[in-house]
């Protein structure tokens, strides 16, 4: 990895190259050594070493280093950046972009060191454009230190939010003193799906206190396995987000509910107004979801939406899930997840035919399990004669493709296609149905058929 550079460097010489110049130079006679002699020819083999490291050098533009570069850094290879950040001064920019792009924090002392370090290096700042608070013990104080952090990074257009244990090896450094009594679970990396740790926070961060600052550049929001006291917390939050673009809210549970700050009359025109994606995962469903999609306005292209059947029955579907508003939207994903052999999926349907917006493209619906059942049963829970009537709506019937998916071994993917093609006869004459089946070693096993 050489780069054009005035310096003398002996190593990049080939060993052919010095053996010629060896035999080139020192021709002299050491019996009786000529000291002008000697001179000129170390001065000569200098040169030559010098013209060679100087002709290899300028073989690959800076664009190219550039370019190698942008490799290591994505996805991020810390070390290596870090090395090539020490290669040379012309490296060093290109390095520095990669190791600040985004900063990943968890214990107050390294919140404190990032705002130290962004007050000595001004420079430093405008580097940032992806914060993540990697929530753990001390999730309240990280929580409530998030606006002051923001408030020294202008240029940051993603925030995440999320219990450590979901982030990647060796990100979050273990303090000297502090003891973990499962390292090997809490310190793995692992999709949110499969986690089991969830970052609490114990007592109300912001309350009836509002964030005063406003964040302009930040459109990318999400907060993943996190269990607030207060749905406050999060509507505050959001109220200092005017132009959100993307938010996704992945099993984020609450405790309180009984202030909404997104229905202040200050919030209640700009707030998730200007949103496009937004993703909700939620275990449970309480008057806080549907807080959340009236504050949304009707420019969502993108929904999806994940729920528990069992929390969930058809009349408060159409109440707090009623997608009337969204009249520009063009996917929708649909997610349920089975924990009862007594929990049908009618609010799937009632989501469906609420539906006004004549831009569907896509429409996919997922099913999970999270017991062992058999696939009949499965399929007994699933409304399929309800999902083939409001599939064929004028509002949804020209969707381009409409998708089916099981978690189940591939070899299976003609059982579920012959029993899809059964239960939805309408939808299957039409071709626009596809079934997607994947496998999942961490699922719950199938009981049989």
């Amino acid at each position: 990895m050489g780069q054009s550079t005035s310096r003398v460097t002996y190593g990049v010489v080939p060993r052919e190259l010095n053996d010629l110049t060896y035999r080139h130079t020192l021709n002299a006679n050491l019996a009786q050594p000529d000291e002008n002699a000697l001179t000129s020819a170390l001065s000569d083999r200098t040169s030559c070493l010098t013209e060679v490291h100087q002709s290899c050098g300028k073989q690959l533009p800076q664009e190219l280093w550039e370019g190698i570069i942008d490799h290591l850094g994505s996805p991020l290879d810390r070390q290596s950046v870090l090395s090539c950040a020490l290669v040379c001064r012309a490296w060093l920019p290109r390095s520095r972009f990669h190791l600040f792009n985004t900063v990943y924090l968890r214990t107050p002392r390294q919140i404190r060191r990032l705002e130290e370090v962004m007050d000595e290096g001004p420079h430093l700042k405008p580097l940032v454009t992806e914060i993540s608070l990697c929530l753990d013990e001390n999730a309240t104080k990280s929580l409530f230190s998030l606006p002051d952090i923001l408030s020294r990074l202008p240029q940051v257009k993603e925030v995440n939010i999320a219990s450590f244990p979901l982030y990647p090896d060796g990100i979050m450094l273990m303090n000297k003193h502090e003891v973990l009594r499962e390292p090997s679970r809490r310190w793995s990396r692992r999709m949110w799906q499969n986690a089991t740790h969830t970052a609490t926070i114990k007592r109300a961060v912001f309350g009836y206190c509002a964030i005063t600052t406003t964040y302009s550049t930040i459109s990318t929001l999400c907060i993943c396995r996190v269990a607030l006291y207060a749905f406050s917390d999060l509507a505050w939050v959001l109220c200092a987000l005017p132009n959100l673009l993307n938010l996704t809210c992945s099993n984020v549970t609450w405790r309180v509910t009984e202030y909404d700050p997104l229905d202040l009359e200050a919030y209640r025109d700009n707030v998730l107004k200007r949103l496009l994606v937004l993703k909700l995962c939620f275990c449970t469903v309480d008057i806080g979801l549907g807080c959340l999609l009236k504050a949304v306005g009707t420019s969502l292209q993108t929904l999806l939406l994940s729920v528990n059947p069992a929390e969930l029955n058809e009349a408060r579907a159409r109440y707090r899930l009623n997608l009337r508003r969204f009249r520009s939207l063009t996917s929708i994903f649909l997610s349920t997840w089975f924990y009862s052999p007594d929990s049908p999926s009618v609010w799937l349907p009632a989501v469906l035919e609420s539906v006004t917006s004549n831009n569907i493209q896509f429409i996919e619906l997922s099913f999970y399990c999270g017991i062992s059942l058999a696939r009949s049963q499965v399929l007994d829970l699933i409304p399929f004669r309800r999902l083939d009537e409001a599939l064929l709506r004028p509002q949804l019937a020209h969707a381009e493709r409409v998708s089916i998916f099981f978690i189940d071994d591939r070899l299976n993917r003609s059982y579920w296609w012959a029993q899809l093609a059964w239960r939805m006869p309408t939808l299957r004459k039409n071709s626009r149905i596809s079934v997607e089946i994947a496998s999942n070693p961490s699922a719950e096993p199938w009981a049989g058929f």
